[in-house]
């Protein structure tokens, strides 16, 4: 009996233009039809955005306030 392959193909598609989202969603129609198909989306956020930006920050004071644990200057002697 013959060994199947299974070969993975990413695509990344910028869903802002009409014609990239009219692809996705003969992509989508066509993984309904056929179970070899496999459609899954996953979001991705330009490194500039302000959503990150703003998670950045947040996380960064977050940081800043808590005041557990031992300082870096505290680590780097203990290396």
């Amino acid at each position: 009996m013959k060994k199947s392959k299974i070969m993975k193909f990413t695509f990344s598609i910028d869903d802002t233009d009409p014609k990239a989202r009219s692809i996705i969603n003969l992509l989508k129609e066509l993984n309904k039809d056929y179970n070899f198909i496999r459609v899954s989306e996953e979001v991705l956020f330009d490194e500039d955005s302000s959503i990150v930006k703003e998670e950045l920050l947040y996380r960064q004071n977050k940081t800043l306030e808590v005041q557990e644990g031992k300082s870096w200057n505290y680590l780097k002697k203990e290396l």
